[in-house]
């Protein structure tokens, strides 16, 4: 049964699958993740607009973010995403509550950053890029 009122953000994973979607492992012990949709405007402003800006809809563009604690022998570890840079890889990103009727979206996307903190708990903070659609579905 689909989740109903306001969702526990806990409840949200990011997954990553780098064998073109047939199996995704979550972004382990993972502290945060998020999606974040974007759409950029374009300028139609003009002399009969009476000095209001006016826009029209443009490019739309995705992004997915999560940060996990450092364990070098996660399904997903340090070694494995710095090999998705290096490589140039290009994933498929799930952010999902993985719960039987919740919606959760899907898409191709480049990991673009890995980064690491000085003199904390040592976690990753971890940057993808969404190249194309990004797809909604259902569990």
């Amino acid at each position: 049964m689909a989740t109903t009122g306001i969702v526990n953000g806990t409840l949200f994973i990011l997954y990553v699958s780098t064998d073109a979607g047939s199996s995704y492992n979550a972004v382990g012990s993972s502290t945060s993740a998020s999606l974040s949709l974007n759409m950029d405007t374009r300028e139609t402003t003009n002399k009969g607009s009476a000095g209001w800006r006016t826009l029209l809809e443009s490019t739309r563009s995705w992004t997915a973010e999560a940060e996990q604690f450092f364990i070098m022998d996660a399904t997903l570890g340090p070694d494995e995403l710095g090999d998705i840079i290096t490589n140039r890889t290009k994933c498929k990103v799930k952010f999902s509550t993985e719960l039987n009727g919740d919606t959760y979206w899907y898409g191709d996307a480049y990991l673009t950053s890995m980064d690491a903190p000085l003199e904390d708990s040592s976690t990753i903070s971890l940057s993808f890029e969404g190249t194309g659609i990004l797809t909604k579905d259902t569990n």
